[in-house]
Formats: C-alpha cells, sequence, structure tokens
C-alpha cells in the first residue's frame, strides 16, 4: 500500500479519457453526419473529388437547361414566324385570282406588308442579352468535364428570311437552284443521265460528275452559263433529250449549257427595290416563290431546333444519373451510418460513466493508509 503513485487512479484515469474520446468521436460524427478526417484519409481525397465533380455537374445542368430555354425560345419564334409565312402564301395566291382588279389585290398587299413587317421585327430578338437569330454558333457545356457541342445559328437577317422580310429586298434564285422537268443527258458515261422532276440544276451537275468524274462542270452564277469540260480541259459534245428539259434549258454542241429564253427568269422572283409583294398578278407569283424557299428554310431550321431539344435532354438525364451515382458513391465513403454510431454513442457514453465512478473509488483507496497511521 503506498501514497506516492495511486496506480488503480492512474488505470482508471487512462480508461476514462479513452472513453471520453470515443464519445467525443461519436458526437462529432453525429452533430456532423460525416466521418472525421483521421478515420479514412484516403477516402477523405476520394469524396473531395467527386464532391467537386458533383458541383460541376450542378453548373453544367444548369448551362443545359438554359440552353434548352434558349432552343425552346427560338422555336417559339419560328413557330409564329411559320403561321406569317403560311397566311403570306394564302395572300399570294388570292392575289393571284384572275377576278379580281389591281385595287383587290391592293388591300391585300396590306396586310402582306403588315406581315412582312411582323416577320423582320423578330431580326433583333434576344435571350438574356444573347441574339436569338445569329449566324454565330452557341457552344454548350455538357458535362463536368468540360465537354460541349456547338449549336449552329439560324439567322432570320438573311436569305430566304430576309427576302420575304426586308423591304429592300428581292427575291431571287440562284441558277443553281432552278427546278428542272425532266429529261436525259446522252454522251457521258455508259448510258444516258437521267434528270428527274423537280432536280434542281446542281442535282443535274451532280449527276454528271457521278457518271463521268473526268467531267467538271463550272456554272456561272451571273451569265446562267455552264461549261462543261473533260479532264483535258476540252469541251464536253453531248446531245439531250426530252421536251420539258428543253423547256428550260438549252444544251450547245460544244457543252456549253446555258438557260433557255425565259425559263430562268420565270423562276426568278425579282420584283423591284420595294422589295417582295402581291400589287399585281406577276409580283404575287414572284412573291410566293420567295415564300415557299422561306417556308422550306423555317421547316429545315425547326427540325434542326428539334433535333437540339432532343440532345439536350439527353445530355440533362445523363447528368441526372451522374449526379445520383456519384452522390451515392460519396455518401458511401463520407457519411456516418447514424444507426451504427448511435450504439457506438450509447456504449462510449456508459463507459464515461463508469470510468468516472471508478476513478472516484480509487482516488479513495490512498486514504486507508491513514486508518494504518491512527
Amino acid at each position: 500500500m503506498v501514497i506516492n503513485n495511486n496506480l488503480a487512479a492512474m488505470a482508471s484515469s487512462e480508461n476514462l479519457s479513452a472513453s471520453q474520446s470515443r464519445l467525443s468521436r461519436s458526437l462529432a460524427r453525429i452533430s456532423s453526419g460525416s466521418k472525421l478526417p483521421f478515420d479514412d484519409a484516403a477516402g477523405l481525397s476520394v469524396g473531395t473529388k467527386m464532391d467537386a465533380q458533383i458541383h460541376r455537374i450542378n453548373g453544367a445542368r444548369s448551362n443545359v437547361s438554359n440552353a434548352t430555354s434558349f432552343v425552346q425560345t427560338q422555336d417559339g419564334y419560328l413557330k409564329k414566324i411559320g403561321k406569317a409565312l403560311d397566311r403570306m402564301s394564302e395572300l399570294s395566291i388570292l392575289a393571284q385570282d384572275a377576278t379580281k382588279s389591281d385595287a383587290d389585290r391592293t388591300l391585300y398587299d396590306k396586310e402582306f406588308s403588315e406581315l412582312k413587317s411582323y416577320i423582320a421585327t423578330n431580326v433583333d430578338k434576344e435571350f438574356n442579352g444573347v441574339s436569338l437569330f445569329s449566324s454565330s454558333p452557341l457552344t454548350v457545356t455538357i458535362d463536368s468535364e468540360g465537354g460541349s457541342f456547338a449549336m449552329l445559328g439560324i439567322n432570320v437577317a438573311q436569305a430566304p428570311y430576309a427576302v420575304v422580310s426586308n423591304p429592300a429586298a428581292k427575291a431571287t434564285m440562284k441558277l443553281s437552284e432552278l427546278g428542272i422537268a425532266g429529261g436525259n443527258i446522252i454522251g457521258i458515261g455508259a448510258s444516258p443521265v437521267a434528270i428527274s422532276v423537280n432536280d434542281t440544276l446542281q442535282d443535274v451537275f451532280d449527276r454528271i460528275k457521278t457518271a463521268d468524274p473526268n467531267i467538271t462542270a463550272i456554272l456561272n452564277e451571273t451569265t446562267g452559263l455552264v461549261t462543261l469540260t473533260n479532264a483535258n480541259g476540252t469541251p464536253v459534245a453531248l446531245t439531250q433529250t426530252g421536251t420539258d428539259f428543253l423547256q428550260k434549258t438549252k444544251l450547245a454542241a460544244s457543252g456549253a449549257l446555258t438557260v433557255a429564253a425565259g425559263g430562268y427568269a420565270t423562276s426568278t422572283a425579282n420584283v423591284g427595290a420595294s422589295g417582295i409583294g402581291i400589287g399585281t398578278v406577276a409580283a404575287a407569283q414572284a412573291s410566293l416563290t420567295a415564300v415557299k424557299l422561306a417556308l422550306t428554310q423555317l421547316g429545315s431550321d425547326r427540325a434542326t431546333l428539334g433535333a437540339y431539344q432532343a440532345r439536350l435532354g439527353y445530355s440533362a438525364e445523363q447528368l441526372a444519373i451522374s449526379k445520383e451515382n456519384l452522390t451515392a458513391a460519396s455518401s458511401h465513403i463520407q457519411d456516418v451510418d447514424i444507426a451504427d454510431e448511435s450504439t457506438e454513442y450509447a456504449r462510449a457514453n456508459i463507459k464515461v460513466q463508469s470510468g468516472t465512478a471508478m476513478l472516484a473509488q480509487a482516488n479513495q483507496l490512498p486514504q486507508q493508509v491513514l486508518r494504518l497511521l491512527q
């Protein structure tokens, strides 16, 4: 029995200190819901990177959502432009009624002009300061690593939209876009080059090139002259058949293809400096051609926007799945199982209370020495 060192109290104190440390750690885990850094140092590193990736995914989801809203807004405007073009095409047909006078057509032209003006007002529309109808592509970031894809711009300030909206524009058609009614060209390749109904001249040239890759077709949009030459640069002598084809074109023996008189003119909608209108039958016919081209372009543009919406929708779904899986993985590494930790807390709490009581008892042991000294 000694009085200088109370070994029992020292042991009880050490045990109590360990129990208090476990209790403190358990309280920290339960109160934070997370494991402590020294519980799994490597896991903390992995979890930190996962958390950062989850935050980047949140940013990408916001980008995709905004891009989707942008595209939907574009499509909304184009839908209304389409309704205006539909009505303009209807007015163009009504103005060609032989039972109406030019005075009647002038009345139709008033509504036609207002619809032109409406289409023109959409040119400068913006989405959060970004032009809705610019020729510049819009690059959208769609994943946590900065991956992106470009949505091509839709510019309603350019042809064929501008032809029906710009008061100073002329409704013109490229020579290469001239429609051909049908026919055959003989003298190229092993068999005649067949021209389908509604082929354009460019389609014809493409067919010629397919039939004989050595032939070069040079189209002069200004003069309407097409020169066909072989690999040596020599003009190709050709013949052609097909009455409908003859109505639109003529083929010289030298291989020069030119537009027949009246053919290209009737397929062109030049109506003067005042832009398209339906004040006369001729103007209405020309305007109808321009409006139909704009409607064709609008259909293509809306299909493009629909494809972008589908792409963005898939990207949004993928980001949601990635976030869910990464969150689950991060939780497994960093989060505390509260049920298990509550059990540990109760055990540590009991041991602290028990240790405190035993330390008090151990501190009473040296007092027994006093009985020996009495």
